[in-house]
């Protein structure tokens, strides 16, 4: 029928069907928001104030249940997107069919893969772009914490390697100007230092020799 109600010249055709239980079939694409969708269901919106997609779950005599849940039967296929959360300028979460998750990357190579920095209460972060680690138990200072670089711009560095066929095992500390040992109270009082000659100072940070004490020294058992 047309929009007057005549008859029109078109043959009937299923567009749209509800069923005497309830169950309502649309063969074709949905669209919320647009008069041309280009997926089943298709839900586009023009304002930044729209809640473009909102599911609640509020049922209090049940403790858990699906809020949303996103679900492909294709199989773990990495090259599929199960969710794919992004503005104009990119993905912000990826979740791959694979089941690997990114922040920040649409290609995540592990469960969760994160391109860019993380924080916990802002003294805590992973810096991925250079793969360095800061962790900082002193909000109020950089005198504490453990603190890793990759040697590029802050020239320190500290490598942790096993047994499994690497040419250089155990611990590796090293520095471009040398490694230095500090101690202190929300301070850094540097206690001993290994020049990037490999000479060794002990209260001393310009050691001259391969044992360089500034004090007094005491030995037992010579």
């Amino acid at each position: 029928y047309s929009s007057t109600g005549s008859n029109s010249s078109y043959s009937a055709q299923s567009k749209f069907n509800i069923t005497t239980g309830g169950v309502v079939t649309i063969p074709g694409n949905v669209g919320i928001g647009t008069t041309v969708p280009t997926f089943k269901l298709h839900v586009n919106s023009t304002d930044a104030s729209d809640n473009v997609a909102y599911i609640h779950h509020n049922n209090a005599a049940q403790s858990s249940g699906d809020v949303l849940k996103v679900r492909s039967d294709a199989g773990d296929n990495a090259g599929s997107a199960l969710l794919n959360v992004a503005n104009n300028t990119g993905s912000a979460l990826y979740v791959r069919g694979d089941r690997n998750v990114g922040i920040g990357t649409t290609s995540p190579a592990q469960k969760l893969d994160v391109y860019g920095n993380i924080a916990v209460s802002g003294t805590t972060f992973v810096d991925s772009t250079r793969r360095n680690i800061y962790l900082n138990s002193f909000a109020g200072g950089d005198g504490n914490g453990i603190f890793f670089r990759d040697g590029f711009t802050y020239n320190a560095s500290i490598t942790v390697e096993d047994h499994s066929g690497s040419s250089a095992d155990g611990i590796c500390i090293s520095g471009y100007d040398g490694v230095s040992f500090s101690t202190g109270a929300n301070t850094k009082n540097e206690r001993m230092r290994i020049s990037s000659g490999g000479n060794v100072g002990i209260g001393t940070t310009s050691p001259t020799a391969k044992l360089d004490v500034a004090g007094t020294g005491n030995f037992t058992g010579l």
